[in-house]
């Protein structure tokens, strides 16, 4: 429910923000023109007007369409990924305990871990092996994983497989596709795993609880 409500809340946001674009711009335009047509006092009064309503549809605009384009800039610099600083998390003496058997042992810290770094990749593999047998507690953990923006990252891709697998074996695998068309449009992934998620999300939609 959380990532339905984010990905069509964000949608929802960006819609209404191009909306108030159009009507910033329309109403610099319209003024523009009484301002040239009217002259004297009132087209100077007109002319002034213009230029708050023209500053106002540019800072609007930046936000809508220059923050996508700076994001696709990056993209193309470092090869389809955006590189965010990971913060070094010692993290195998987890390992050594799941495989060891002692899961419960160490789930109130990686629970707590993950609290503190919910970008982790490889803490949300954790968490994945911790809860292999519970899919909603694992579930939950690859949520709050997506939740926050993340570095680019080969164990993305298989986080958010997996995430569509889960759901498939709950019979409710149209709950990947927000998920899935969201970190489609994301710049932590290259063409190639693009082109993954691109064919997971097409089986997805296309052939319902059979993918």
């Amino acid at each position: 429910m959380g990532l339905y409500w984010k990905y069509y809340s964000d949608k929802v946001a960006g819609f209404l923000l191009f909306l108030i674009w159009l009507g910033l711009v329309y109403m610099a335009a319209k003024r523009d023109l009484q301002a040239f047509s009217r002259g004297g006092p009132l087209g100077v009064f007109y002319f002034f007007e213009a230029l708050v309503w023209t500053l106002l549809a540019t800072v609007v605009g930046i936000r809508l369409f220059l923050a996508k384009l700076a994001t696709r800039i990056v993209d193309q610099i470092f090869g389809g990924r955006t590189m965010l600083r990971k913060p070094p998390l010692a993290l195998s003496p987890y390992h050594a305990a799941l495989v060891a058997g002692r899961g419960a042992e160490v789930e109130p810290e990686l629970l707590a871990l993950q609290e503190q770094h919910p970008e982790h990749a490889e803490l949300a593999e954790l968490l994945l092996e911790l809860y292999r047998k519970s899919p909603e507690q694992a579930l939950a953990a690859l949520e709050r994983h997506f939740s926050v923006r993340r570095a680019a990252d080969p164990r993305e891709l298989r986080l958010v497989m997996h995430y569509a697998d889960l759901q498939r074996q709950r019979q409710h695998p149209e709950a990947a596709l927000p998920l899935l068309k969201r970190e489609l449009h994301s710049a932590i992934y290259n063409s190639t795993e693009k082109q993954a998620l691109q064919q997971r999300l097409e089986a997805l939609a296309g052939r319902g609880d059979h993918v």
